[in-house]
């Protein structure tokens, strides 16, 4: 089965409500992104989007296309944080080509038709070593996020701002009762 995406702005919450989306049973796909860029700074490589955004994303996408492959053949519900659409905005975003594996892969890969978006949360926003954005910088790439995910034919859901089980609970049912 295709999984979900959960997507939006970067330190809305998507990670905290992805952890309980697995406590409550669910696979997840943890974000390619953040992967990549601890395995980059431990390798000590140029991988990064601060440092190489092209590069970067293409490691992010191959590391998607990998993840969704595992999963494409399992009958469970599943959620992936963000997909190969936000690689793809992101690059748009800063203005730089892409890579010609990540447009190819972003025709090929499919995923559930609706997607869930996380809004901008000044309050629990948070800038770390994998985070390096301004909260200003965050819903700039939330809009963005907006128009493309939309651009590609992709029904969003806006995840309200509340608690994680009513955030989870409101996930759920919109995948259980609309499907």
């Amino acid at each position: 089965m295709l999984p979900f995406i959960l997507s939006g702005c970067s330190g809305g919450g998507k990670s905290a409500l992805l952890k309980e989306m697995k406590v409550r049973g669910f696979p997840v796909i943890e974000e390619a992104g953040r992967r990549i860029v601890k395995a980059e700074i431990a390798r000590d490589s140029d991988g990064l989007p601060w440092k190489n955004p092209q590069k970067f994303a293409l490691l992010a996408a191959e590391l998607v296309e990998q993840d969704l492959r595992m999963q494409i053949h399992s009958e469970d519900i599943s959620f992936i944080d963000r997909s190969i659409v936000d690689l793809y905005a992101y690059l748009c975003q800063l203005k730089l080509s892409t890579p010609e594996k990540l447009t190819n892969l972003l025709k090929q890969m499919r995923f559930q038709r609706r997607v869930f978006m996380v809004p901008p949360w000044l309050e629990i926003y948070e800038e770390d070593d994998e985070r390096r954005k301004s909260y200003t910088e965050a819903v700039n790439e939330f809009q963005f996020l907006i128009k493309t995910y939309e651009q590609f034919g992709y029904e969003l859901i806006f995840v309200p701002k509340i608690t994680i089980d009513e955030r989870t609970d409101f996930v759920l049912d919109h995948v259980f009762i609309r499907s």
